[in-house]
C-alpha cells in the first residue's frame, strides 16, 4: 500500500511539472550542450551494434517502452515502475520486438541493498516477459569478438523467435519451443547458477553450443 501510494504521488508530481512545462516561455532562455551518453556507453553502444547489426540496438530505453503488464493486481503500480525502470541496451528484432538486454556492471551494487533488490526486481520483471538480462562489465579487449557474441547470444534464441512476429507467444513472451519457464532449461541457462540472476558475457560464453561446442575459449582478436 505504501509502495503504491509513492508510486502515485510521483505521478502526480510529473502531472504537475508536465502541465507548467505547457505553460512555459522558451523565448529568451539559453541553452547548453551535455552529453546524454559517456564515453565508456559509446564504446559498448558501439560493441553491440556491431554484434547486431542486423537487428536494432537501443540505448537507455525504459522498460515501459517495450513492456506492458499482462497479469498484476495493482495495474497502475505495475505500469508507473515499468516507467521508472531502464536497461542500459536493448536488442530489437527488425520488427520492434525486443530480444534480450543488456546493463552495465555497478560494481557499487554488492555492497548497496536497495540497488541490490532494485536490480532483482529489474530482471525478475525483464524475465516474465522471456527477455534474458545481461551484465556487461570489463574490458573490451577481454570480451568475444562481436560477431562471435551475436552467434552465442543467437544461439539461446529459438529460431521461431529471432525475426518472424508469430514466433512470440502474446501471452509469455516466447512460444512453447522457447526459454522454460522453470529457467530457461531449454537453451541452457539453468547450468548457469539460479534462473533470476543476470548473466555475464564470461558465463555466456561459457556454456556449450547446442551441437555442444564449449564457446569459454573464444576471446575477441587483439
Amino acid at each position: 500500500m505504501v509502495l503504491l501510494l509513492v508510486l502515485l504521488w510521483r505521478a502526480l508530481r510529473g502531472a504537475r511539472a508536465r502541465s507548467s512545462a505547457s505553460t512555459y516561455d522558451i523565448r529568451g532562455d539559453m541553452f547548453a550542450r551535455s552529453a546524454p551518453i559517456s564515453d565508456e556507453q559509446i564504446v559498448m553502444l558501439q560493441y553491440l551494434q556491431a554484434a547486431f547489426s542486423e537487428e536494432g540496438v537501443l540505448f537507455r530505453p525504459r522498460l515501459s517502452h517495450f513492456l506492458t503488464p499482462r497479469k498484476s493486481r495493482q495495474r497502475q503500480a505495475a505500469m508507473l515502475r515499468l516507467a521508472e525502470e531502464q536497461v542500459d541496451f536493448l536488442i530489437c528484432r527488425q520488427d520492434g520486438k525486443p530480444l534480450f538486454a543488456f546493463d552495465i556492471d555497478i560494481a557499487k551494487a554488492a555492497n548497496d541493498k536497495l540497488l541490490k533488490r532494485d536490480m532483482a526486481d529489474k530482471n525478475r520483471i525483464l524475465k516474465t516477459a522471456g527477455i534474458r538480462l545481461v551484465r556487461l562489465k570489463g574490458a573490451p579487449a577481454n570480451w568475444p569478438a562481436p560477431q562471435v557474441l551475436r552467434l552465442r547470444m543467437m544461439d539461446m534464441v529459438p529460431a521461431a523467435a529471432q525475426g518472424h512476429p508469430s514466433g512470440f507467444d502474446a501471452a509469455s513472451g516466447f512460444g512453447t519451443s522457447g526459454f522454460a519457464p522453470s529457467g530457461y532449461t531449454n537453451s541452457g541457462f539453468a547450468t548457469a547458477g539460479a534462473p533470476s540472476n543476470p548473466m555475464g558475457l564470461s558465463t555466456i560464453m561459457g556454456l556449450p553450443n547446442e551441437d555442444g561446442t564449449p564457446w569459454g575459449g573464444v576471446r575477441k582478436r587483439s
